[in-house]
């Protein structure tokens, strides 16, 4: 999954009064890794990461994270 926006990740964290290692106890990843994704030195994680950040915020899947299609995947043609 791709990070739409750091600092939307970090407006995030500030609401919910969450240290970055706060979140990273509840979605099961690094403090590190969350301030890899705060700073955008860090866009991207697995999809089961990005589900857990979002649930950890409460906030509406999708918001924070987009899906990256696989580089494998094939075009879906309709007939």
């Amino acid at each position: 999954m791709h990070l739409r926006d750091p600092r939307q990740l970090t407006r995030y964290l500030d609401a919910g009064g969450y240290t970055q290692a706060d979140l990273g106890r509840r979605a099961g990843v690094s403090r590190q890794f969350i301030h890899m994704l705060t700073t955008g030195s860090r866009r991207g994680c697995s999809e089961p990461v990005g589900a857990r950040i979002e649930e950890a915020l409460h906030v509406v899947p999708g918001t924070l994270f987009a899906r990256t299609q696989s580089p494998d995947a094939r075009p879906t043609v309709n007939r």
